[in-house]
C-alpha cells in the first residue's frame, strides 16, 4: 500500500515538473499563442503542457520512431490528440513551409541550424533553444521590405491593399 501511495506521489510530482517547464518556456517566450513545435519531445509530457489553452496547436518532434506510438497513446489518453501531436522527424530539415512556426522549442542546441530556425518561425516569432541547462530566447526580426497592417483592412482608411 505504501509502494503504490509513493509511486503516485513520483507521478505527481514529475507531472509538476513538466508543467512547471513548460510554464517557464511560455513565460520566457511570451508567446500567447499559435503553432508550437517541440524538437526532441522525449516522452511528450512537456509537449502536452505547451498548450496552456486553446490558443496553441503543438506539434512535438522525436527521432526515435519507435517512441512514436507511445507518446501518441499518452497523447490520446490526455485528451489533447488533435491540438498536440507527435511526429517522427529525420533530424534534417524541418517539416515545415517558411515563416510558418509561432514558437520553437529545440531541447538541443545542436539539433536545428539558425538558418533553419529562421526559415520556419514567423516574423517576431520566439525559438527557445536550451543551451546546457538554460534557455536561450531567440526572437526573428520582422522583414524591412514587409509591411503592418494596424487594421482589419490595412489601415484606417478600410483600403485592403498593403505597401507591400
Amino acid at each position: 500500500m505504501k509502494r503504490i501511495a509513493l509511486f503516485s506521489l513520483l507521478l505527481a510530482s514529475c507531472a509538476m515538473l513538466h508543467a512547471g517547464v513548460a510554464e517557464d518556456i511560455l513565460a520566457q517566450s511570451g508567446v500567447k499563442g499559435g503553432i508550437v513545435v517541440h524538437v526532441g519531445c522525449g516522452d511528450g509530457s512537456v509537449t502536452q503542457k505547451l498548450r496552456a489553452n486553446d490558443s496553441y496547436q503543438i506539434q512535438g518532434l522525436t527521432k526515435e520512431a519507435d517512441k512514436v506510438p507511445a507518446i501518441r497513446d499518452a497523447i490520446y489518453k490526455a485528451g489533447v490528440s488533435g491540438a498536440v501531436a507527435v511526429s517522427e522527424w529525420n533530424g534534417q530539415h524541418l517539416p515545415y513551409i517558411e515563416n510558418y512556426v509561432n514558437l520553437l522549442v529545440v531541447e538541443d542546441a545542436a539539433a536545428v541550424s539558425k538558418e533553419e530556425i529562421d526559415r520556419v518561425l514567423t516574423p517576431l516569432g520566439v525559438a527557445m533553444v536550451k543551451k546546457g541547462g538554460a534557455w536561450e530566447k531567440i526572437t526573428k526580426a520582422w522583414p524591412k521590405d514587409m509591411d503592418e497592417w494596424t487594421h482589419y483592412a490595412y489601415d484606417s482608411k478600410g483600403n485592403p491593399t498593403s505597401k507591400d
